[in-house]
């Protein structure tokens, strides 16, 4: 018979070796039984003693075990602390403080850190004689010459203050504790008072009921904040132009975009107006590292959208003016569209550890940053006070044509940025954008050349229809700059034209003759980055399906064939593009004219799927969606393999994990052992709350990676519906469960291909058999019964009831919509009253 948790009575040695085994352990199976076996051990007060003298023994015990029994005392105590008798309290907590002040190891520190904050918890909740050595304790650390050890003291004040919450007597000692080490000479100490501050922060607030605690709060919220900010902005000044400083600095605007967010306008109006031009000071200021000046703008993006109407009255036109001024001082060219599209694609190729230092080491361009914050201006103030603070910058510029190069791509990027802010105001005045943009086009230099190619994607987007009106015009703009010598240009007009062909699909015909031979020549000259370009103009030019790209439909394949026989890292995304463009023209032309080159195109797409790529898998499942829509049933021999695939990046799980908590350091960062779960009743609340501590998971989800299992979620629908019965009952049974799986998926995205996915699913159920549109007796095989009312019932309308995201509603009665146009009143066969 199985003993309960008291009974397991564990020696000093036995424990020791246990502890040992989970961290070198490399069983799975063995460590897990030696986890749960401790866990379940420690359920009794009596064998925390043994954690104890672990973690005093440091001449024998190591620093990984020492540091794990530190961790598992903190996981216990709090839960345990009503069973340990007083008078044993007393010496537990002498025990640890004393050894918090001899402790030769940094992180089994840290851990006795967090050990204490828990104890603290535990007197503040049952105050009996308090704890007046946890206060000596702090200043003594903090007044210790040493600085490991004041930096200790910052640990200390960090985990009392997440802990505990409200610090009680604790609170006063704590924030000058705190506010010390802001200033201390070591930046180890700085950095961890910073943290420790940004704890602080979130309980020094006037949340009480009773009116006496509130104004005492209120009190102590306006001395910390006198003393907080001109430290903050002291740091900022020392440190800013230091490469060495940039990491405290960091530490501090992340401070000051915690403090953006929780101070109110009402209340704090006059230290939100110089917090935002202190950022705006630290944004222009070219002194200061690159690394600082684009968190600098980071605070303010953070301040604009929380607090937009304040930013209308108070900050514009200052921000606006840093922002062109910015803007204007590299060649860089690019807005937040184009941004998050190349960081996540430099993330997915290289497979970057996310560590603070690489963080550190990849700083966007002036540009960059400084368009983000404008942009962000255009779509979150009002329409007509932004546009009158900037367009006379713009004007400077257009009017007098005078300034250098780098203004004038700043001013053309603003305008796509008004663009973009007030359309309405832009299309009134089409003719004057549409000037501007030819005449920086035939600039004698690249770079407003390339901004204005760059920024007529946006005109193209957000000035309809008025801009799409003049496509002519705008064709015969663009297309002799494919042969631009700058590289760049090529870039932007491929990007710009690609655009125009999307908006003007039905219009494209009179110029694919225009178009495509001199995106043929361009191709063989340009760079990767160019080259993708290029092939998306193919694809825009190819789903017109029009009688003049069949013509050159044979030379684009055969273009298309050198991307597709590369290896090198670098061409991953130029290989994916040109996957995706083979598919649309595949589709474009039909089977007959395809199948010449179907084999040396499958074979490539099929090697494809051994790579860990995520956007070359991504695109080969498009790619396959359009190959299965041209060969229908002659799809079928390929069907197992390619849903095989499918599948398996469905299932597959390749987000990055880290433990990223203050204490989680050392031998740590990657052991997580759970409680048990064999609690009494008065544990749980207690329990629940020292899980999260120290134990935060933060998921770093690569897009790519979502985007490949949205491809292959979408590939499955598609070949459900274009087989319908001949995609067989097995495949359709094991896809219904691996994409009902995906409902809960946490990316709106994956799930809004799933929903599509299913009501396709459920017409292949149905196979060939004839739909009886009959209202009153059920017609469908008995399949196809059950996954339509599983999914309309259980999916499909609690989801438009209850779904809070509004793109997954949508798709939601797209599925609906796509089942009753399939099944007709069957698929309210119950009657309308449920719908």
């Amino acid at each position: 018979m199985a003993g309960t948790p008291t009974d397991i009575s564990l020696g000093l040695e036995q424990l020791h070796g246990m502890l040992h085994t989970i961290l070198h352990s490399t069983d799975n199976n063995e460590r897990r039984s030696v986890e749960s076996t401790v866990v379940r051990a420690l359920n009794a007060s009596s064998n925390l003693m043994l954690l104890v003298r672990l973690v005093q023994d440091v001449q024998s015990v190591s620093a990984g075990v020492r540091q794990l029994a530190a961790v598992l005392l903190r996981k216990k105590i709090f839960s345990l602390w009503r069973a340990i008798p007083v008078g044993s309290r007393a010496e537990l907590k002498h025990v640890l403080l004393a050894q918090l002040g001899i402790e030769p190891v940094r992180v089994v520190r840290f851990a006795l850190a967090h050990v204490i904050s828990r104890l603290a918890r535990a007197e503040f909740l049952e105050p009996v004689e308090g704890w007046p050595e946890l206060q000596v304790a702090i200043r003594t650390a903090m007044e210790d010459p040493r600085g490991d050890m004041r930096e200790l003291a910052m640990v200390l004040a960090y985990s009392i203050a997440e802990v505990v919450g409200e610090c009680g007597d604790l609170n006063t000692l704590v924030t000058e504790a705190v506010l010390q080490g802001m200033t201390d000479a070591e930046v180890s100490v700085q950095r961890a008072a910073l943290k420790a501050m940004g704890a602080l922060l979130l309980f020094v607030d006037a949340q009480e009921e009773d009116r006496v605690v509130v104004e005492k709060k209120k009190h102590e919220r306006g001395k910390l904040l006198q003393h907080l900010i001109p430290r903050c902005l002291e740091l900022l000044a020392v440190y800013g132009p230091l490469e060495e400083g940039t990491n405290i600095c960091v530490d501090v605007l992340d401070l000051l975009e915690q403090l953006v967010e929780d101070l109110s306008v009402k209340k704090h109006e006059g230290i939100l107006r110089t917090l935002g031009l202190e950022m705006i000071s630290v944004l222009c200021n070219t002194v200061n590292r690159p690394r600082v000046r684009q968190n600098s703008s980071e605070v303010l993006v953070t301040l604009v959208n929380l607090k937009p109407k304040f930013v209308t009255t108070t900050l514009l036109e200052p921000m606006v003016s840093a922002c062109v001024q910015v803007m204007g001082e590299d060649g860089t060219i690019s807005l937040p569209e184009e941004v998050t599209r190349l960081e996540d694609s430099e993330m997915d190729i290289k497979n970057d550890n996310n560590d603070e230092d690489a963080e550190m080491l990849h700083v966007s361009p002036p540009c960059m940053y400084a368009g983000r914050l404008l942009s962000t201006l255009a779509t979150k103030v009002s329409a007509k006070a932004f546009t009158n603070a900037l367009l006379p910058f713009v004007l400077r510029v257009s009017e007098n044509m005078q300034g250098g190069p780098l203004e004038r791509k700043a001013a053309i990027l603003s305008l796509a940025c008004l663009a973009e802010g007030n359309p309405g105001y832009l299309r009134r005045k089409v003719q004057y954008v549409l000037k501007l943009t030819h005449d920086f086009l035939c600039d004698s230099n690249p770079i407003p050349r390339e901004a204005a190619a760059f920024s007529l994607t946006y005109f193209c987007t957000h000035l309809q229809p008025e801009v799409l009106t003049h496509h002519r015009e705008l064709f015969h703009m663009l297309v002799p700059l494919l042969r631009d010598e700058n590289d760049g240009v090529c870039r932007r007009v491929a990007g710009a034209i690609d655009t125009l062909c999307e908006n003007v699909l039905e219009d494209v015909e009179p110029y694919v003759s225009l178009v495509l031979p001199a995106v043929l020549e361009a191709i063989g000259r340009s760079s990767l980055e160019t080259q993708r370009a290029l092939c998306g103009v193919i694809s825009s030019l190819a789903s017109t399906r029009c009688p003049s790209f069949q013509v050159h439909a044979a030379q684009c394949l055969e273009l298309l064939k050198t991307p597709l026989t590369m290896t090198s890292p670098e061409t991953v995304l130029l290989r994916a593009k040109a996957t995706e463009a083979v598919g649309i023209i595949a589709n474009a032309i039909g089977k007959e004219k395809f199948m010449p080159f179907f084999s040396f195109f499958f074979d490539r797409v099929a090697d494809n799927f051994h790579t860990r790529q995520a956007e070359l898998r991504e695109e080969s499942f498009g790619f396959l969606s359009n190959i299965c829509e041209v060969l229908r049933v002659d799809f079928i021999p390929y069907l197992n393999d390619s849903i095989g695939s499918a599948l398996q990046t469905i299932n597959e799980d390749r987000n990055h994990y880290e433990n990223k908590h203050l204490l989680a350091e050392g031998c740590m960062r990657n052991v997580n052992v759970k409680n048990s779960n064999a609690k009494n009743d008065d544990e749980d609340n207690e329990e629940s709350e020292e899980e999260s501590d120290a134990e935060e998971i933060y998921a770093r989800v690569r897009t790519a990676d979502v985007e490949e299992k949205s491809s292959a979620v979408y590939f499955i629908g598609v070949c459900a519906e274009v087989l319908l019965a001949d995609f067989g009952m097995s495949w359709i049974d094991v896809c219904w469960s691996a994409l009902s799986d995906l409902d809960a998926h946490f990316h709106s995205g994956i799930r809004c291909s799933a929903l599509m996915a299913l009501a396709r699913l459920t017409k292949a159920a149905q196979g060939s058999e004839p739909v009886v549109m009959s209202t009153a007796q059920d017609t469908l095989t008995s399949h196809a019964r059950r996954l339509l009312d599983s999914l309309v019932n259980e999916t499909l309308l609690p989801c438009i009831h209850g779904e809070k995201d509004k793109e997954v509603v949508a798709s939601a009665c797209d599925a609906f919509a796509l089942l009753f146009d399939y099944f007709g009143p069957q698929t309210m066969i119950a009657g309308v009253d449920v719908f």
